[in-house]
């Protein structure tokens, strides 16, 4: 026991750093990023994501506040986009071109893998975004913060689920070091993240939003191990800008 607590409490610090620097454009806490033998680094992600959506909700709070609600949901996310959430609206431009051209496995891949944005990619851009900043601009006060914050870990627990239950049967990728390679306890901790919110929100909305989201990573996982043959690193950021989207949605309805 003292054994197993002694790797957690360097496990997760050094878990953090990871995920730090591979989802974020602040500065790097360290040289560390992912390899293929510590795939459990992904469950630290929601708690990256909830920090990023603290800071944004937090300068909204602060700065924001006042303005029409989708201009603060298109300044927070301008600013969101900055701090690395670029990353994930990537995968899901590339997601929405992939699913546009018709394709199936390999040649949808190949599609998703283009540099360039199609029609396809930009309206999915376009939409995705407009939903985003719609949802956040709801959000007032002290539940801007709040709502940031808990859809950017639900949001990356959403791409963790996915990871965990899709296949990636390709050579090279970062999602290689991912997809297919977790194990229930890394669910587990990804969704410890979001405890602190039961003091704030009532416990059966926090897990209708936990579960919701697991949800969504599995659906996501199974539909694209159907089509596409796997789940790569596009299809993971697909799901969790769809996962935040929905978290923000739910919550500007109910909070």
């Amino acid at each position: 026991m003292v054994k197993g607590l002694k790797e957690y409490l360097v496990f997760v610090p050094r878990g953090f750093m990871v995920m730090w620097n591979l989802l974020t454009r602040l500065p790097r806490l360290g040289d560390s990023y992912p390899t293929t033998d510590s795939p459990g680094v992904l469950a630290l992600g929601p708690l990256v994501g909830l920090v990023m959506g603290l800071m944004v909700g937090t300068v909204g709070l602060v700065a924001f506040q006042g303005l029409p609600g989708l201009l603060t949901g298109a300044l927070c996310g301008s600013a969101y986009s900055l701090l690395g959430w670029s990353l994930h609206l990537d995968g899901f431009a590339d997601l929405w071109d992939g699913l546009g051209s018709g394709r199936r496995g390999d040649a949808m891949r190949e599609v998703m893998k283009d540099s360039r944005s199609g029609a396809f990619g930009v309206m999915g851009m376009v939409l995705g975004l407009l939903a985003w900043c719609s949802a956040c601009g709801d959000l007032r006060g002290v539940h801007l913060p709040l709502g940031l914050a808990l859809a950017g870990a639900l949001g990356r627990f959403s791409l963790l689920a996915c990871a965990f239950l899709g296949r990636y049967p390709w050579v090279s990728g970062l999602g290689g070091v991912f997809v297919g390679r977790l194990k229930g306890p890394h669910l587990a901790l990804g969704a410890l993240w979001c405890a602190p919110f039961a003091i704030v929100l009532p416990w059966p909305l926090l897990l209708g939003l936990l579960g919701l989201s697991g949800l969504l990573g599995a659906l996501m996982a199974i539909w694209m191990n159907q089509r596409m043959g796997g789940v790569n690193g596009d299809v993971l950021g697909a799901c969790e800008v769809l996962g935040e989207i929905g978290v923000l949605a739910i919550l500007a309805k109910f909070i």
